[in-house]
């Protein structure tokens, strides 16, 4: 992702000082998005969500018949 570009230009009656009070208060605005974006996961797909849901489908099938034949005790873990 690019970083935006931050331009300010002192109007016409506004000395330094509110100048570079604007300046800092757009790039804590501008480091606040940024920041929060670091740890952005997209999310899944909605095949992969199908494959997932269809993998634990299956999995649920496969440890119920060797549940049933006794070759698994206990709970799933």
């Amino acid at each position: 992702m690019s970083i935006p570009r931050i331009i300010i230009k002192k109007k016409k009656n506004e000395n330094a000082v509110s100048a570079l009070r604007r300046f800092s208060r757009k790039t804590r605005d501008i480091i606040k998005i940024v920041k929060g974006q670091r740890y952005y996961e997209r999310e899944d797909s909605e095949l992969r969500r199908k494959r997932s849901a269809l993998r634990k489908i299956a999995d649920g099938k496969k440890f119920a018949k060797l549940y049933k034949l006794g070759l698994i005790s206990g709970k799933r873990q």
